[in-house]
């Protein structure tokens, strides 16, 4: 931690901290919808394989820029004007997401793709995993310093792999991964060089993703054939245009979804932690009745916190990283902190807790425990129902300024306003309250997975639909 970048916002360093020490996927955040909530979803490549000892090795040798992004206050919009400035992990999802939307259903469109030690199973995965009637587009941090883009297809069992790199190099070991992999493999490259100065490389490997689908769609034998050859991939002049203008704005466009879409499952979680709270009375009761009536026994309601508390035990309702309020059987958990001056009895309180409730913790912290709901059969449960609400209030500026790291009342914070406005039909609002006493248990680095695309492209329409309404 120590090491890690300046950049880092101290909300992170405390995020991070909680990480460290050991909740894990139940890592107690107070989501107040500035840059704290949304340093949640910063992308990294190697979150689906990295193992939970390895992460923590990983933060404490300090934060390293295989898939996470080094600069958090730092994007494609707020550094548009900076030709200097290199798209990170998040800028290419983001503006990805938005400009593959068209080829959802006719490609598969692969998370980007970081050149770490996870590389050969990542790359392993795609590979073995091609659909003779789904192309899958790509785009590849080489190095993890120049990003390169490519399709995989499969026909008639033969695996074809079309590179290209802005700066027309041939890529050798990556051909070699490839083919090691798949040994009926055809790897063709296109050499032609359109990168001879400045560091868009992430512009060029977005919109040559797009051309790639563009032209597979619509003369996919012919394009094969002619790859090599092939002379209309994304200019210098282009990509320069594309960072100031275009890119910018579709960063902008995807944030947004992506914060309203957040803000639906916060406001959901809240709704599921209030309809279960009634569970947390009853424990409260229980334990005023047996071995802790010394203590002071709080249930807290959803959203309520404490501080400042003496001699006293707290329960609540606790969602978790993959708790899905949308299913029917969703999960979710009783959590018990204690106050700082009973930091010295916790294993015996902890244990008491647990004999009381004839279950043992899923997680121990310092001054927490929780225990899985499933697993605690003394509390008679409120039914669980999916929580499907899609009542929601569109994201005010305020806070879509704080996740865009932009000054309010600014030049930038106006742009932005005209961007929503025309492109998803909404006009912000100032001060919308938050939900500030939120909390959820999540990791810092938090995956999407590619195939719920489609899905939160549907969220995304929808949402808009009702925010204007």
């Amino acid at each position: 931690l120590k090491r890690a970048p300046k950049s880092l916002m101290e909300e992170d360093i405390s995020s991070l901290s909680t990480l460290l020490a050991g909740e894990q996927k139940f890592i107690l955040s107070d989501i107040d919808y500035t840059r704290k909530m949304f340093s949640t979803s910063r992308y990294d490549y190697d979150n689906e394989y990295r193992d939970w000892e390895s992460l923590q090795e990983e933060i404490f040798k300090g934060i390293r820029k295989e898939g996470l992004d080094l600069d958090l206050n730092s994007n494609a919009f707020n550094r548009k004007d900076d030709q200097n400035y290199y798209y990170q992990a998040t800028d290419i999802r983001l503006i990805q997401n938005e400009i593959m939307k068209p080829f959802l259903g006719i490609f598969t469109i692969h998370e980007p793709i970081g050149d770490s030690r996870y590389v050969n199973q990542v790359l392993s995965t795609l590979v073995l995993s091609l659909d003779e009637h789904k192309p899958t587009l790509c785009v590849y941090n080489l190095g993890n310093w120049h990003w390169v883009s490519f399709a995989a297809l499969k026909i008639n069992d033969e695996v074809y792999v079309l590179y290209k790199d802005s700066k027309g190099t041939v890529n050798k070991k990556f051909e070699k991964l490839i083919t090691e992999m798949y040994g009926a493999a055809r790897f063709i490259t296109n050499t032609s060089c359109e990168q001879t100065s400045g560091v868009e490389c992430g512009i060029f490997a977005l919109k040559n993703m797009l051309i790639l689908a563009e032209q597979l769609q619509n003369n996919k034998e012919e394009f094969i054939k002619g790859f090599e050859e092939f002379k209309d991939f994304c200019s210098l002049e282009l990509a320069q245009k594309l960072r100031a203008e275009d890119f910018a704005v579709e960063y902008v466009v995807s944030k947004y979804y992506e914060v309203n879409a957040a803000e639906l499952h916060l406001s959901r979680l809240l709704q599921l932690r209030a309809k279960h709270t009634t569970e947390a009375k009853v424990i409260e009761q229980k334990l005023k009745e047996e071995e802790l009536k010394e203590f002071t026994i709080i249930a807290l309601d959803a959203g309520e916190e404490l501080t400042d508390t003496v001699s006293t035990i707290t329960v609540e309702i606790a969602t978790m990283e993959d708790t899905d309020p949308t299913d029917n059987n969703y999960l979710y958990g009783y959590r018990f902190a204690i106050s700082d001056n009973l930091k010295a009895d916790r294993e015996k309180i902890f244990t008491i807790i647990s004999e009381i409730l004839e279950a043992y913790p899923v997680v121990v912290n310092d001054k927490s425990v929780i225990f899985s709901a499933d697993h605690v059969s003394m509390v008679v449960k409120v039914p669980k129902a999916a929580i499907n609400d899609q009542n929601i209030t569109s994201i005010g500026i305020d806070r879509f300024s704080d996740n865009l790291s932009i000054e309010h009342n600014s030049k930038e914070e106006t742009e932005v306003l005209q961007i929503i406005q025309q492109e998803v039909g909404i006009l912000l609002e100032s001060h919308i309250p938050s939900h500030k006493t939120i909390k959820h248990y999540t990791l810092i680095h938090q995956r999407l997975t590619p195939p719920d695309t489609q899905e939160l492209e549907q969220l995304d329409y929808k949402l808009a639909g009702a925010t204007a309404e």
